[in-house]
């Protein structure tokens, strides 16, 4: 409820591969929000992809993102607003699933566009070399 899908959100900006939706109803391990998610591939350690996320109203909120893992993806680094928000984040899985949500904190927001940043560090060394990533949604929570 309330969630702002990945496959919707404004790509700004990305410095390799291909970003497009990819329907998820044929991994039966998990359930992804809209059926769906924003899928980054081609790209490697190094490369990021930027993404407009909108607040709706000003307020403090604490903002959640929920990934997908599987044994292809990447290990990445999330920013909010340019702010590192989150460490190596691992999404490498022995099948398909979305992630738990991962908060990145807190934030006083200004109503309008803010900017989601993913940046891929590197693999896990069980991981095929894939280094891919999705994004099922992103949630703003009134706090």
């Amino acid at each position: 409820m309330g969630a702002l899908e990945g496959e919707s959100l404004k790509i700004v900006s990305k410095s390799a591969g291909n970003a497009a939706p990819q329907a998820m109803g044929g991994f039966p391990l998990a359930k992804w929000s809209g059926n769906s998610h924003l899928w980054w591939t081609g790209s490697k350690p190094g490369e990021k992809l930027v993404l407009e996320v909108p607040a709706a109203k000003a307020g403090k909120y604490e903002v959640f993102v929920v990934l997908t893992k599987a044994v292809d993806y990447g290990i990445v680094k999330l920013q909010w607003n340019e702010t590192p928000a989150t460490g190596p984040l691992d999404l490498f899985n022995n099948g398909v699933i979305t992630s738990s949500p991962i908060s990145l904190g807190i934030h006083e927001l200004k109503a309008g566009i803010h900017k989601l940043t993913i940046e891929i560090v590197g693999a896990n060394a069980a991981a095929a070399k894939g280094y891919m990533v999705g994004v099922d949604y992103v949630l703003l929570t009134p706090r």
